[in-house]
């Protein structure tokens, strides 16, 4: 099945793709995406996908870990409907930004980063420590190609276009809620693209914001290990360092287009009809 796709083309990539337990690399095309709200039916039909099938499938054959991941991408997508709606009805005041990374017209991954947030008393912020001059990444999240080949390189390039939306606001650091801390590839990734703890774990609660990990973990769809973070930000300065050495690794190649030609199709699964 394919869906229409009117994207924003940002960037060209070349990054390695390989089957899993394989060490023979491929050497495929990858392109980043500015998405727009007339994307949402690709959003609508990744979220059926979830629900039906699921993005991933980890080889060790974990179900939890498969679970979590398909969850958090099924979460990640319904922010990003919400948002996509709202900036259709010019409800969403700047600056969030989308990115979509697509290779073989099969989406692989999606980052979202300064969406706005409310706090207590009211205030518009755009992280949820409220600090002066400082943004946050909201979802970043990567999945394998719809035969499973892993891609390598997605997470390194979606975040290093989110570090040059935020120099391009003026901020001086990126929040960052490392979610899963158990899961050490994760705040692992995040050290190695700059990041560095802010103060010790928290539970993130949805309805209150940070809690410190002393208090009861209650409230989380799965196992409430999974809903502590780890606090983590990067400073402007290092985030300019690190994507530079991103966009050299994987040969960067800027794009001008406004969108993708009116004949460009991403190519989806096909997904049950309800009736």
């Amino acid at each position: 099945m394919s869906v229409r796709f009117r994207g924003i083309p940002i960037a060209q990539y070349q990054v390695p793709v390989s089957r899993p337990g394989h060490s023979k690399e491929k050497t495929e095309r990858l392109t980043v995406v500015q998405l727009e709200p007339k994307d949402l039916p690709i959003i609508e039909h990744l979220s059926r996908q979830v629900e039906e099938r699921g993005l991933v499938q980890h080889p060790d054959k974990d179900d939890h870990k498969t679970f979590v991941h398909n969850w958090i991408i099924k979460w990640m997508l319904e922010d990003l409907k919400t948002i996509l709606k709202m900036v259709e009805r010019c409800a969403l005041p700047l600056p969030t930004v989308m990115y979509m990374a697509v290779v073989n017209k099969q989406p692989v991954g999606i980052a979202m980063a300064h969406m706005p947030k409310i706090t207590q008393d009211n205030k518009l912020v755009y992280s949820y420590r409220a600090k002066p001059e400082e943004t946050e990444l909201d979802w970043l999240s990567s999945w394998p190609l719809a035969d499973q080949r892993k891609v390598k390189g997605v997470g390194q390039i979606l975040l290093s276009h989110v570090y040059e939306s935020c120099r391009a606001l003026k901020q001086k650091s990126l929040f960052i809620r490392a979610a899963n801390p158990e899961n050490s590839d994760c705040i692992g990734f995040y050290k190695a693209m700059g990041a560095k703890k802010r103060g010790g774990l928290q539970y993130f609660d949805q309805k209150t914001g940070p809690r410190h990990l002393s208090l009861l973990l209650q409230d989380y769809p799965y196992e409430p290990s999974s809903g502590i973070i780890q606090p983590m930000s990067v400073s402007m300065d290092l985030a300019k360092q690190m994507a530079r050495q991103v966009f050299d690794k994987y040969q960067q190649r800027k794009m001008v287009q406004r969108s993708f030609k009116p004949e460009y199709f991403v190519t989806l699964p096909k997904t049950k009809r309800k009736t």
